[in-house]
């Protein structure tokens, strides 16, 4: 009867052999990440791990946890949980592989080893490892190498037919190579565990501690002053809110509406963008004095994976930070409607683990909705203390105490115009009379401050030599004319004061005390003479380095080259392959099929035989027959590592040394010594045999350089966008790693075919600044090109939220508004960014729009209603903003009063009284009074009170008895219409 696991062990082999072995055959592992270096503890995150044989149903899992990876399966479903790293260790030096592992629940993930069985670079199979096979290894069914005569075969029992001790396997095919070792757990089955390491060879791989935030040690400082020199962004802040740089700080402040009252607008806050890892932010602080109301908060503004997580909130209130954004495994905080997240750094960390937090801002916010007053004198975060203190600058600038040199204008960056040749001892420019002139130049990239105080030029004679520093203001000269007095002149204004007809004359310190941030674009050296004549340069000092013009010179001896820099890759560091070439572990194979058949690699070389160094040698295996040959005019020297030949040298051309063996046989320094000079044109490494066979090139040092035949690396690139907002250049911050190798080279950031913007990385980071972008999302491409081989080229891309540009409102109203009576409200809109305001405004009484209008040129008149009622109106004026700018508002609390009327009548026949009533812009309506007042003394004075319709009324006088009466007519009014009286008139009856 056949043992039940074994069966088992057969179902899980088939698994792994019908998805990772067809997978290896379409080279599943050449984009995984560069093996790790034998001999070292390699930690690895989740992006060093391919997964990509999990189940893929959602019934597997992996996550990082503290010093370990957590894996499981899940009840139902496919259940297979499977994970490796890419290596290139030879099977005879994978030692006994091992997995260390913290069961929870479950069976116990087995071992795996993807291998190449046959050398030749691509993986053929698997062996599986399983604890209850002790140190038996099983290969999976679907592995085509396992149908080769040589395969351990035992029969049925451990999981596959072919199974056997790595020993065993190891004879079968002595030159196997494991490229990847992994876990599996699994298919169809349930478990649960930590994997604390893996281990190959001499190569163990752990998993990352949690990280925890700690205090800085130093601290550096970086003073601002200017949003746009510095890099403080107040876009945040808001119509109630402002920010003034004060002696000792930034002052800032919120006030409340015209009520007093806080609002959304009562916000202050300013950010500066940065770039560093979350557990680096040290402990972070506010230097602040509250004069009044409320606290200032710290914010961190994060971004996690890459993409904007919002803002981390301190506030001394609540002793934690509290997030804008939820973050999974953290609570909500204490206001749970904006204190999404809540928790310490190290408590954010910990929920975070296994995902990159980065800082990309930091700030601090006062409000909204809250009124303040306070002074920051410094915010300190990322072990980086902000000062807000103003910037001076300084009447003296430090002089250049020890000068760099230079030796040659085409190497160091110096080119020349006119007659310009190289002579002992200097630089001699030649120029045939009539003031024409002869020069050399450079670029420079600084400010004049940055110069120095140790700017001069020897030269013999120096009559008519200048040095000419090119600004973007002008340029300056300095000539050794004694009538100067050691002065420089320019044509141009830098405020210094004018003297000897030039617009300019002063001392250098007086330029640059006047202008230290003007902007150097390039240094000149000239001569002109009215008389053909010349001059020679020796030396030109300015920006911290002495160039120094003087010929090169070869040594009869030359120096030893105790430590050379590394070359990797034959393709792209200019070498040629010739015959049966490839790539092996470990070095370069060159391969013949016998008969002193030839196979080589070649490089071109430009230089001197005494610049080849006295390191010149290289390391084979074997070595015999492998010889390394210059290529010189007077032909080919070669050395091999041949007994016989004892170190010497060796060409069939005559080179002037000693010809005892060949034509030429001597020491390196013999040949270098008869001649230094000879140029060398090629170098060749060449491999011969009688019979068929190879060797393996590790590699070949010569002219200072140590070319290490290796697979490059792949490298990982990384961007993390700062928010900016619409029409504002913005920035990318751009790391690129790549395992055990130095990064260098450029990153590109595109937007479909437009490029935004390019950097060159300086210790693998770069910011690149954008071109200004439209609001909303883009994705954008971020493509890195190496400099060297060590490493590939490699892209990846970003997403960039670009804020709409914010704007403010400004509405004046009439001062006085009447019922019935025509009035406007005259609107201002203006944008951030140099953005034009465009769209409606519109005017709002609570949430009912009353009058709407379209701007021009920013401006807007908006009508108000003539039937605006008597009273009180708080009234908003509202920009709706665009697709690219923010809307904003504006509110005035206004008055309307009543409509001022007159009132008047006329006595008509049969005792009636026709009144007439008026308001401008109101059909009147309402009551009045007829009085008539009778002159006699205690007689009843009579009210008769009528309706008014379509501003009459007629009203019949009441019957009285002779004699004198004053008539008049008042109109009561209404709620919109003030009352009126008209005039009295006499009236006699007799």
């Amino acid at each position: 009867m056949q043992n039940p696991r074994a069966a088992s062990g057969r179902r899980r082999a088939t698994a792994v052999a019908g998805s990772l072995v067809v997978a290896l055959a379409a080279t599943t592992f050449s984009a995984l990440p560069a093996s790790a270096t034998a001999g070292h503890t390699v930690v690895l995150g989740l992006a060093d791990i391919d997964r990509s044989q999990s189940s893929s149903d959602g019934s597997s899992h992996a996550e990082l946890v503290d010093q370990g990876l957590h894996i499981w399966t899940d009840e139902t479903g496919h259940r297979k949980a499977a994970g490796y790293i890419v290596t290139d260790v030879a099977l005879e030096d994978a030692g006994e592989p091992a997995l260390r592992y913290e069961a929870k629940a479950g069976i116990t993930p087995g071992s795996q080893l993807v291998v190449d069985f046959d050398g030749n670079g691509s993986p053929d199979g698997i062996l599986v490892g399983e604890s209850v096979y002790g140190n038996d290894w099983w290969a999976s069914n679907g592995s085509a190498a396992f149908v080769k005569t040589g395969a351990p075969q035992h029969g049925g029992g451990f999981g596959s037919e072919n199974h056997g001790t790595l020993a065993q396997w190891r004879d079968a095919f002595p030159s196997a190579v494991v490229t990847a070792i992994g876990y599996s757990l699994g298919s169809g089955v349930t478990g649960d565990g930590i994997i604390r390491s893996l281990s190959l060879g001499d190569t163990t791989y752990t998993f990352p501690a949690s990280p925890k935030t700690a205090p800085c040690v130093d601290t550096a400082t970086s003073v601002s002053n200017d949003v746009n020199v510095n890099g403080w962004d107040f876009s945040e802040s808001r119509t109630l809110g402002s920010h003034a740089y004060v002696d000792g700080g930034l002052h800032i402040a919120t006030v409340g509406d015209a009520g007093g009252n806080a609002s959304s607008e009562s916000k202050s806050a300013g950010y500066k963008a940065t770039n560093f890892l979350l557990q680096d932010a040290g402990v972070p602080s506010v230097d602040v004095t509250a004069n009044s109301g409320a606290e200032v908060g710290l914010n961190l503004t994060i971004a996690i994976d890459g993409t904007w997580a919002g803002n981390l909130v301190y506030e001394p209130l609540f002793g934690k930070f509290w997030g804008t954004k939820a973050i999974a495994g953290l609570p909500a905080g204490p206001n749970p409607s904006y204190q999404k997240s809540y928790g310490t750094l190290d408590e954010i960390l910990s929920a975070t683990f296994g995902h990159e937090v980065r800082v990309v801002a930091v700030g601090y916010s006062l409000g909204s909705g809250a009124i303040g007053d306070a002074t920051i004198h410094s915010i300190t975060a990322g072990c980086t203390t902000y000062s807000f203190t103003t910037q001076k600058h300084a009447t003296s600038y430090e002089g250049v105490q020890t000068p760099l040199p230079a030796t040659d204008s085409n190497t160091r960056g110096w080119t020349a115009h006119g007659d310009v040749e190289y002579v002992d001892g200097g630089l001699k420019l030649n120029v045939p009379g009539d003031w024409s002139e002869s020069w050399i130049e450079r670029t420079y990239d600084g400010t004049l401050a940055s110069l120095g105080d140790v700017v001069d030029f020897d030269a013999t004679p120096a009559q008519y030599v200048g040095i000419r520093v090119e600004t973007t203001q002008g340029e300056i000269t300095f000539e050794k004319e004694a009538s100067y007095a050691g002065k420089w002149w320019s044509t141009s204004d830098f405020g210094v004061g004018a003297g000897m007809g030039y617009a300019s004359f002063a001392s250098l310190d007086d330029y640059i005390t006047a202008n230290p941030d003007v902007r150097v674009t390039g240094v000149r050296v000239s001569y002109t003479n009215p008389q053909a004549a010349s001059a020679v340069v020796t030396g030109v000092t300015f920006g911290g380095v002495h160039y120094v013009f003087t010929k090169q010179k070869h040594a009869t001896v030359y120096p030893t080259i105790a430590a050379a820099p590394v070359a990797t890759d034959l393709n792209t560091r200019g070498w040629t392959a010739h015959g049966d070439v490839s790539y092996v572990a470990g070095g370069v194979k060159l391969a013949v099929a016998g008969d002193w058949a030839e196979s080589w690699i070649e490089r071109s070389y430009s230089g001197t035989l005494a610049s080849i160094g006295s390191v010149v040698d290289f390391e084979a295996t074997p070595s015999q027959y492998v010889g390394i040959h210059l290529t010189t005019a007077k032909g080919e020297i070669t050395f091999e590592k041949d007994a016989s030949y004892d170190g010497k040298w060796w060409s069939t051309s005559d080179f002037g040394v000693d010809s005892s063996f060949y034509r030429s046989f001597a020491s390196l320094d013999d040949f270098v010594t008869a001649n230094p000079t000879l140029q060398v044109t090629k170098v060749r490494l060449l491999y011969t045999n009688g019979s068929a066979a190879s060797t393996v090139i590790k590699n070949a040092t010569f002219g200072g350089t140590t070319y290490t035949f290796t697979r490059a690396g792949t490298a990982t690139v990384k961007a993390v966008p700062v928010a900016g907002s619409a029409n504002k250049a913005g920035s990318l911050a751009v790391s690129v790693v790549a395992p055990d190798a130095v990064v260098s080279g450029t990153v590109k950031v595109t937007e479909g075919k437009t490029v935004l913007g390019t950097a060159t990385l300086v210790a693998g980071k770069a910011t690149v600044k954008l071109l200004p972008l439209k609001a909303g999302t883009h994705t954008v491409s971020v493509s890195f090109t190496s400099a060297t081989t060590t490493v590939k080229n490699a892209s990846t891309t970003a997403k960039i939220f670009v804020a709409k540009a914010t704007s403010s409102v400004k509405a004046t109203f009439a001062k006085k508004l009447t019922y019935g009576t025509s009035s406007s409200v005259s609107v201002k809109v203006t944008a951030a960014n140099g953005l034009a305001a465009t769209g409606k405004v519109e005017v709002r009484e609570g949430t009912k729009v009353l009058k709407s209008a379209t701007l021009k040129k920013g401006a807007a008149k908006i009508a108000l209603p003539k039937a605006l009622k008597v009273g009180t109106h708080k009234l908003t004026v509202v920009y709706t903003g665009t697709s690219q700018i923010a809307s904003a508002k504006a509110s005035k609390t206004v008055k309307v009063a009543k409509a001022t009327s007159k009132v008047s009548y006329t006595l008509g026949a049969k005792r009636t009284v026709v009144v007439k009533v008026s308001a401008t812009g109101v059909k009147v309506t309402g009551k009045v009074q007829l009085v008539v007042d009778p002159s006699a003394k205690g007689a009843t004075t009579l009210v008769t009170t009528a309706t008014v319709k379509n501003g009459k009324a007629i009203i019949t006088l009441p019957r009285v008895v002779y004699g004198t009466y004053k008539v008049s007519v008042k109109y009561l009014g209404t709620k919109d219409v003030k009352s009126a009286k008209s005039s009295a008139q006499t009236l006699k009856l007799s």
